[in-house]
């Protein structure tokens, strides 16, 4: 009788930790699944910040050659005028225009907007080098405005502004050195926006009109990640 009760109690016993077994070997792939998309995110984050960081990089290294250009222009020709006693100083209109007593030229705008996105005021950044793009459509910082303009609102997640600004510099500017850079985020743009065909026939063109372009390699590469 003792040998009958010892298995009349054993058996839900193992039917419970049996159970239990099933239960975990059913919860072992969604699980996985779950740390899958939590890494993918991850390294999406990841991809997003290197590629602000190395934005803020390629700006700084604009900045430095620029000024250095400057530099070496006025090495030479800049001297010390001490103005008479008494003699009125006229500011220049630069100055005055930092002072907001007149319209800032194209490249003090342009080193404004490239200061606020290094900064990360992206918003900011957006006003300053719209103005630029508005007022001066012909100088030779129209395309480069509107490329970091793009950059600015690609940085805030907001695709839609992106795509009109990028679109612009393919559009108004094609043979400036802006363009295979600014076809290459507008496909991006379109990826983040789950347009994956409109992606990559623009990808695709970069490969056909700028072969030779930094922007080509990256866009093949894209191009290859994409699922089949």
């Amino acid at each position: 009788m003792k040998f009958l009760k010892r298995i009349f109690f054993s058996v839900p016993v193992l039917i419970l930790f049996g159970c239990a077994t099933v239960d975990e070997r059913e919860l072992l792939p969604l699980t996985e699944e779950l740390q899958i998309v939590e890494l993918k995110k991850s390294i999406a984050e990841t991809k997003v910040r290197l590629e602000e960081l190395n934005n803020k990089f390629l700006l700084l290294q604009e900045k430095v050659a620029a000024n250095t250009e400057q530099l070496e222009d006025l090495s030479g020709k800049v001297t010390t005028v001490v103005p008479p006693e008494g003699l009125k100083v006229i500011k220049l209109k630069e100055e005055e225009a930092v002072e907001g007593k007149a319209e800032p030229n194209p490249e003090a705008l342009y080193s404004l907007g490239q200061d606020l996105f290094i900064a990360g005021k992206y918003e900011r950044a957006i006003e300053v080098l719209s103005s630029l793009a508005e007022k001066f459509p012909g100088h030779g910082l129209a395309d480069n405005a509107l490329y970091w303009m793009g950059e600015s609102y690609y940085s805030l997640r907001d695709f839609e502004g992106a795509l009109v600004n990028f679109q612009h510099v393919v559009d108004r500017y094609p043979e400036g050195n802006k363009a295979p850079d600014a076809m290459l985020k507008l496909g991006y743009s379109y990826m983040e926006l789950n347009e994956v065909e409109n992606g990559s026939k623009v990808l695709k063109r970069i490969l056909i009109e700028y072969p030779e372009s930094e922007a080509a390699i990256k866009a093949r590469k894209r191009l290859e990640e994409i699922p089949k």
